[in-house]
């Protein structure tokens, strides 16, 4: 009877773990296809103001540092208008050759946040490490924050 109990209770935790495991991944998975459609594609590599404002907040802010150690602070309105210079001056889609492609080191998630660090490319080449950060809203992930740090090239 004893081992019928613990073999029932092992099989629930584990069931429970499972779907627990796998909420997780869907997560992930989501808050990569967020970065990848509204930040890589849409802002730098095709220019889709739609597909960037239903993946960014509007309270979106961007923090760097320069280096002269001061901070430079931009909002999703800069971005947006960055964009919108970008398209009208002709600058999209992005030459192959100057592709943005984002590679993922790591995606923590507490609850309703999610924090994810990435190698920034162009081209291929790493340009910067970026810190994003994302909320989980009643329509989904959208980015709210970016701290990022320059690499600086190789001669």
């Amino acid at each position: 009877m004893f081992q019928k109990i613990s073999l029932s209770l092992f099989f629930v935790f584990s069931l429970s773990f499972s779907q627990a495991q796998m909420s997780k991944n869907e997560n992930k998975a989501a808050i990569k296809e967020v970065l990848l459609e509204a930040y890589a594609n849409a802002m730098h590599n095709r220019g889709d103001l739609y597909t960037m404002q239903l993946g960014f907040s509007t309270d979106f802010v961007s923090y760097g540092l320069t280096a002269k150690n001061e901070v430079i602070q931009e909002t999703f309105e800069d971005w947006l208008n960055w964009a919108i210079s970008k398209k009208e001056s002709g600058g999209y889609p992005s030459a192959p050759n100057q592709q943005v492609t984002l590679d993922f080191q790591s995606i923590d998630i507490v609850e309703e946040m999610a924090m994810v660090k990435l190698s920034f490319k162009v081209g291929g080449k790493t340009q910067r490490i970026d810190f994003m950060g994302l909320y989980h809203f009643q329509e989904g992930w959208k980015i709210v924050s970016r701290a990022y740090q320059m690499i600086p090239t190789k001669s």
